[in-house]
């Protein structure tokens, strides 16, 4: 992404103000870590199993993003693809390109933004409140 080669820092905006202003790694930091799971066949119900052992789950088609909770959670994905008779075609880390930081980082920061004074003042003071 050309933003990521030529700026060190990034500065969000909302409804005109300044909500976050951060290196670019500082920001990937504030995404949660996921796994991409591409599976064949069984989805709808993989999804449920994982669910059900209370992982936080997004399926696109094929592709499941799987938030990393702890050290156990690909030992969960894998028993849930045994169990519920799906294949793995690939397991690898989610890596947010910038736009997709923005995206989840404004997301977070929609309700809070909402009648909230003091999450600029967090914003402008480099608190890690908004998070």
């Amino acid at each position: 992404d050309d933003v990521q080669e030529v700026c060190d820092r990034i500065v969000m905006m909302h409804k005109g103000k300044v909500v976050i202003q951060r290196s670019i790694e500082e920001l990937a930091q504030q995404v949660e870590r996921e796994v991409e799971v591409v599976i064949w066949g069984g989805a709808s119900k993989m999804e449920d199993s994982l669910l059900d052992a209370g992982l936080r789950v997004r399926r696109l088609g094929r592709v499941m993003r799987v938030t990393i909770d702890d050290e156990n959670t690909i030992g969960v994905i894998l028993k849930a693809a045994v169990n519920c008779d799906v294949q793995v075609r690939e397991l690898r880390e989610y890596e947010p390109d910038l736009e997709d930081i923005f995206l989840l980082i404004m997301d977070k920061l929609g309700a809070q933004v909402k009648g909230t004074s003091d999450l600029m003042t967090e914003a402008h003071t480099g608190g890690e409140k908004y998070a």
